[in-house]
């Protein structure tokens, strides 16, 4: 019988996920050290998505919903993607079975502001640029977490944003928009992340 052969981008996310269940906030730190040998000159967009979704993950057990977020105790973590969706499989392989407290995870993509409200975790697709001004103030003050990738995504009152420095993965997060939604993010998160505040002159009327 001829052996099957993992898919690279497979094999690195199971890796990664590993990494995490040995600790989750260890999980973390490894994720921002991933060596440079596990990147081509530049990064691949894949190999990227493949570390974004696992940091998605990692945001779900380091952030506190309002308990007005979820009909029931048993109701799922939705993690959303708004606009194109950059990960394929990747995102749904990283949450597939995973549960978080006694809350299962899914996926969904979305095109609607409508669809986002219903979101705990909103990932802002780059192709959302032009209505990302309608998007963050729409979820302003809910209970949504929303991440992107987009400069200034932070500054402009989103809470977790996504960059690529060294080589690696990156976020920063801005714990007061989080706030303004009832969300409270753990300082273990906040301790591997570059916080920044909503600036006056970025922020969305």
């Amino acid at each position: 019988m001829q052996r099957r052969t993992e898919h690279p981008l497979a094999a690195l996310a199971g890796w990664l996920k590993s990494s995490r269940q040995v600790a989750v906030g260890l999980g973390l730190t490894l994720l921002l050290l991933l060596p440079a040998q596990l990147w081509s000159q530049p990064a691949p967009p894949d190999v990227q998505y493949a570390v974004k979704a696992v940091f998605l993950f990692n945001f779900a057990q380091f952030v506190k919903w309002p308990a007005q977020s979820f009909t029931t105790s048993t109701t799922p973590i939705t993690i959303g993607i708004l606009g194109t969706d950059p990960f394929g499989k990747i995102l749904d392989d990283a949450v597939n079975g995973e549960v978080v407290g006694n809350r299962k995870l899914v996926v969904k993509r979305i095109s609607s502001l409508a669809e986002a409200k219903a979101c705990q975790i909103l990932f802002v697709s780059r192709s959302e640029s032009e209505r990302l001004a309608a998007v963050l103030i729409g979820l302003r003050a809910l209970p949504v977490l929303t991440v992107g990738e987009a400069d200034h995504f932070c500054q402009r009152g989103g809470i977790i944003n996504f960059f690529v420095a060294d080589n690696k993965v990156k976020f920063e997060a801005n714990p007061e928009a989080a706030e303004l939604g009832g969300l409270v993010i753990s300082s273990k998160l906040l301790k591997v992340a570059k916080v920044v505040k909503t600036e006056k002159g970025k922020a969305i009327p």
